[in-house]
């Protein structure tokens, strides 16, 4: 189904728009990514630490992290679709939000 195709993105979709909560939460989450070695668990509480810090609600910060991702609002688990892609390559493209 349609729903289940995606493409990572190359680059941070120019038709998206993000407001300034859900930037400053994926730039936090680029700059956490760098900082440690991650597993699914430990990155999963890490997202609901950044809404609490930025005060986003975790449907928003969720919103945005797919749509730069993959140009859609859902998607695959976030936590093991990062690690999936490769952590270098996902902090790259949520710091150029």
């Amino acid at each position: 189904p349609e729903e289940f195709k995606f493409i990572v993105q190359k680059t941070v979709p120019k038709n998206i728009k993000l407001d300034e909560k859900q930037k400053k939460s994926l730039k936090l989450l680029a700059k956490k990514l760098k900082e440690k070695k991650w597993n699914e668990q430990s990155l999963f509480e890490e997202f609901y630490n950044i809404c609490k810090e930025v005060s986003i609600n975790p449907p928003d910060f969720f919103k945005a992290g797919y749509l730069v991702l993959i140009a859609k609002e859902r998607g695959p688990k976030l936590s093991p679709f990062i690690l999936a892609i490769g952590k270098e390559k996902v902090a790259e493209l949520f710091e150029k939000v």
